[in-house]
């Protein structure tokens, strides 16, 4: 098929930022704060798109919000698909990605040792270490090179696990930590900005009376209310409240009569949320801290007999209570991101965000020798299923991520990517060469609207 200039451009531009180094080359076309999204960023400021560059567009933001890199190369991966491919051609190009896929995938021996599996053997023999350099090194070729970005990162999610959660937080300080939390997490956040603090978005409770119920009314807050009160203690509502208790509430606090938060249980599915009323109702007593933001609230624990207690009967009946020892288990890990600038902080946010995902991904899945390379090899190892016609017809697509310059002048053990993110790239590509090849007609929004 052939391509309108507006895409080969994008391509030709989205490629020169590939590589351990190639992310730089984004300044010249773009001259300010660079992220890491460098497919995502080049693809989103090239101007007049047509109908099939906007799917390309749109399949490096999926994979940016997915794996957190990899952007460069669903789009170059789709564009030779398109370029060489047709419509009768889909069904082969399917299998030989499936194939290519299972290629990719590390072995369980493999992912125990978290080894590489062409470079491993250079590294380390103590699988711990061999994990830690790993994690490390994914997380440098994410943030290119910027090591103020990869070590609190890797060291994080080394110790947290890719199961733990992961909270971005700007601070004051121009500097990057984290913070590791024994707690419990629930992905909803706050019902009602009007009780957070509008400068950072959050709230943050020190010793808090506690109201836990599905359906609570005013009648039900009153008493809780008045003690909150008369001990100078914060109220968190944890369920649902009709529209005229939350007028009250407002009211109250307005008035000074009072401080409270208040956390919607509507959207938490039925069967999980009689668990977690269950769980925070019987610890109520040992929370320390309560944190919420528009997503997500943390409830932070002191380490005492009532909490081990708890998680120990849970344990007695572990098949069934597999969802709520997990709650308590998963770690929390709060990132907390400082810049001399506004336009700094963005960048840095962005690197972070790419790094954690891409890094977790690396965790799960194990990870690929880098620049392209494990696309290549992966296909070659593939191919042997195929007569030499189909091995020609599908090669230029493979080895197109194959970055020579990449793996010649950096040490090839630290250049290593996530088999996760390589997959992706993989069925993302595929995704969208399906749509442009099998589509007659492509309606896609008009700019602006």
């Amino acid at each position: 098929m052939k391509l309108d200039k507006n895409t080969l451009y994008l391509v030709k531009t989205v490629t020169d930022t590939m590589g351990p180094n190639g992310k730089l080359t984004i300044l010249d076309y773009k001259a300010e704060a660079l992220t890491t999204k460098d497919g995502y960023n080049t693809a989103y400021n090239i101007p007049n798109p047509t109908p099939i560059f906007k799917l390309l567009r749109q399949a490096s933001k999926q994979q940016a919000q997915t794996e957190g890199d990899g952007t460069t190369g669903v789009i170059s991966l789709a564009t030779e698909m398109v370029k060489r491919c047709h419509f009768k051609d889909l069904k082969e190009l399917e299998s030989v990605c499936n194939d290519v896929k299972d290629m990719l995938d590390v072995d369980k021996e493999e992912l125990d040792q978290f080894n590489c599996y062409s470079n491993s053997n250079y590294l380390s023999d103590d699988p711990l270490k061999v994990r830690k350099t790993n994690l490390f090194n994914v997380s440098m070729i994410v943030t290119n090179g910027d090591e103020r970005v990869a070590k609190p990162i890797s060291e994080a999610i080394f110790h947290n696990g890719p199961t733990g959660h992961y909270i971005v937080e700007e601070t004051q300080e121009p500097d990057i930590t984290y913070e590791q939390i024994t707690g419990f997490y629930l992905p909803i956040g706050y019902g009602d900005p009007f009780f957070i603090n509008q400068t950072n978005g959050s709230v943050v409770f020190d010793h808090p009376e506690f109201v836990i119920k599905d359906q609570i009314t005013m009648s039900e807050l009153a008493v809780p209310a008045s003690k909150a009160a008369q001990e100078h203690k914060p109220l968190v509502i944890i369920g649902s409240i009709s529209e005229d208790t939350l007028n009250v509430i407002k009211t109250n606090q307005l008035k000074g009569v009072g401080n409270y938060l208040w956390i919607n249980t509507a959207f938490i599915p039925a069967q999980h949320k009689a668990d977690i009323f269950v769980d925070l109702e019987k610890l109520a007593s040992t929370i320390t801290k309560v944190e919420t933001r528009s997503n997500n609230t943390i409830f932070q624990f002191k380490e005492d007999k009532a909490l081990k207690s708890h998680i120990k009967m849970l344990k007695s009946d572990a098949k069934l209570n597999r969802e709520r020892i997990a709650r308590f288990e998963s770690k929390i890990c709060k990132i907390k991101v400082g810049a001399n600038s506004a336009a700094e902080l963005k960048q840095i946010k962005d690197s972070v965000e790419d790094c954690i995902l891409s890094t977790i991904s690396a965790y799960k899945n194990g990870v690929v020798t880098g620049a392209g390379y494990a696309l290549k090899k992966a296909f070659r190892e593939a191919s042997k299923n195929y007569s030499f016609f189909k091995k020609l017809k599908y090669r230029k697509i493979f080895e197109t991520n194959y970055n020579k310059i990449g793996v010649k002048y950096i040490d090839p053990v630290k250049v290593i990517d996530s088999a996760g993110v390589i997959k992706s790239q993989v069925t993302i590509a595929f995704d969208v060469a399906k749509t442009i090849l099998s589509s007659e007609h492509i309606v896609t929004p008009k700019e602006g609207k």
